[in-house]
């Protein structure tokens, strides 16, 4: 599989269909494209969904990558993420809670969806998620459940911060089996309903419960793997 940061005149023309296709909305113009260094900058997880529509609007079948394909890349092909985050899944922790608008209604989907009722907290990547427009929403959207959804139970967001090893990731979630003092790698959790996975550095961030800026957007990067990624949108 082949891992590649969403750059080039690709990246341009995906970026300017998500444009064409949800511009009216704030949330969606994070990512943007420098001419100067020649690829999408910004990240979010409503423009991280977008992206992938527009990936299979046009019958391309690659994706955003998931935690666990930024986990099981061979050491050699891993790109240097310490300057960049990636946006890879949502954590829903609870179904209510302060501004729970969005926890709750993905919450019941996931119910309709699987038919039973999902154990929290549940980490639900991105690429299986599709938007809609949402007057109830802050954001004016939200996010559908489409049928590529991935969910997994993840109690580990359940517990604090804490140290592990890349040697105890799980290959199915890419999440740290457990968490041990004297590693190098670090898990940030939090106790909000719903908030963002990222992958910043050598780090898993689940405490930004901001679903639409990041403390530095300019370093979010939108990462495709595929088993070929096209340079250029037809």
């Amino acid at each position: 599989m082949i891992q590649k940061i969403l750059e080039g005149d690709f990246g341009k023309k995906i970026d300017k269909e998500v444009q064409s296709k949800f511009g009216n909305f704030s949330v969606l113009n994070i990512g943007s494209y420098n001419e100067k260094l020649n690829l999408i900058m910004g990240s979010n997880p409503f423009y991280v969904v977008a992206v992938n529509q527009v990936l299979r609007d046009n019958g391309l079948k690659i994706r955003t990558a998931t935690q666990a394909n930024l986990e099981q890349m061979p050491e050699s092909e891993k790109m240097n993420k310490d300057r960049i985050y990636i946006d890879t899944a949502l954590v829903l922790r609870y179904k209510e809670g302060p501004k729970g608008y969005l926890s709750r209604d993905l919450a019941n989907q996931l119910f309709n969806f699987k038919g039973l009722e999902q154990k929290m907290p549940a980490m639900i990547s991105l690429r299986g998620l599709e938007l809609k427009r949402d007057a109830y929403s802050e954001y004016g959207l939200s996010f559908k459940i489409g049928d590529e959804v991935e969910t997994f139970y993840a109690p580990i967001f359940n517990g604090p911060s804490g140290q592990f090893s890349s040697k105890d990731i799980d290959e199915k979630t890419g999440l740290p089996k457990k968490l041990e003092n004297g590693n190098q790698r670090i898990l940030h959790t939090n106790n909000s309903c719903l908030s963002r996975l990222l992958s910043v550095g050598p780090n898993l961030e689940s405490r930004e419960d901001n679903l639409k800026t990041y403390w530095q957007n300019n370093a979010g990067r939108v990462v495709l793997i595929g088993d070929e990624i096209p340079t250029d949108l037809k």
